[in-house]
């Protein structure tokens, strides 16, 4: 953004976009050139003053504001573009999903169509077109998602938004290391290391079929804690529940987010992120009842 702008200097101040960026394509960053120089983004600010106060909220103990209005920032060509230019650059993106849409076929009227559907609740999302991949060392096969390139747009624009209201909630907490900016197994390991340097043992486990058993409604519900923005909510749960397309044959999607899709690592992450608190709190509380029966 321009430094001129004392509120918010540059683009890259969203979470979500400082950590992906632009993809190192000169035509692609001379395309949307526009976009990152637009002086007054309206959209950009608006997330920034919410990110902002969420972390204040927290700073000071005090309860989350929930956020409303955000159809029309998901909406905003500003946002569906740094989207585009976000997965542009992906492996995936030249996939065709079940309806055959891909990268190279999206431009900016494509973007302003899809703008124009958000804000009109005449989006339509697709199914997903489901394969199996195999699982490294295991003979058994993971299913992947696959979504058209449009429903991957607005699932980055939808990202991008959800990231800016709960990633501050998240680093609270600092139990998740998976899919979030900056953070990975390593950190994972690095930060037990500070925490308990003492630790003689750590167990691993696993959920089994994480993402597959998402309960929509279970979502939905701790969704509307913090956002009450309904179109909104009612955009994720159309797409939670646009279906798949697995061997040429259409099936309902009752349960569970497609792993593969964009939205999936944060949706499940604030899924979770429950189960992160009552962890935190319950074992705080045992250890208290452990130390007091010690005295």
């Amino acid at each position: 953004m321009n430094n001129q702008n004392k509120e918010i200097k540059k683009w890259e101040e969203i979470e979500k976009v400082k950590h992906k960026g632009l993809p190192k394509n000169k035509a692609l960053n001379n395309k949307f050139k526009h976009i990152i120089q637009i002086p007054d983004s309206k959209p950009l600010k608006i997330l920034k003053a919410i990110n902002e106060r969420i972390i204040y909220e927290i700073k000071n103990e005090s309860d989350i504001t929930p956020v409303n209005n955000l159809i029309n920032i998901v909406a905003h060509t500003d946002i569906l573009t740094i989207a585009y230019a976000q997965i542009k650059g992906n492996k995936g993106a030249t996939t065709p999903g079940s309806e055959g849409i891909e990268a190279d076929s999206t431009n900016m009227n494509l973007i302003n169509k899809l703008s124009e559907q958000i804000k009109n609740n005449t989006f339509q999302w697709s199914p997903t077109k489901l394969v199996l991949i195999p699982k490294p060392g295991k003979p058994e096969k993971r299913p992947l998602g696959l979504p058209d390139f449009t429903n991957k747009l607005v699932q980055t624009s939808i990202a991008i938004i959800l990231e800016t209201i709960y990633e501050p909630q998240f680093a609270k907490v600092n139990a998740n290391f998976g899919f979030r900016p900056k953070m990975d197994c390593n950190k994972a390991i690095e930060e037990k290391k500070r925490k308990t340097p003492g630790m003689l043992y750590c167990l691993e486990a696993d959920i089994k079929g994480a993402y597959d058993n998402v309960d929509h409604q279970i979502l939905m519900k701790i969704l509307s804690k913090h956002i009450t923005c309904k179109r909104f909510l009612n955009l994720i749960y159309k797409g939670c529940k646009a279906g798949i397309i697995t061997q040429n044959k259409y099936e309902d999607t009752t349960l569970g987010v497609t792993q593969g899709s964009i939205c999936s690592p944060i949706l499940f992450n604030i899924y979770m992120h429950e189960f992160d608190i009552f962890v935190k709190e319950k074992l705080t509380e045992l250890l208290i009842k452990h130390n007091n029966k010690k005295k």
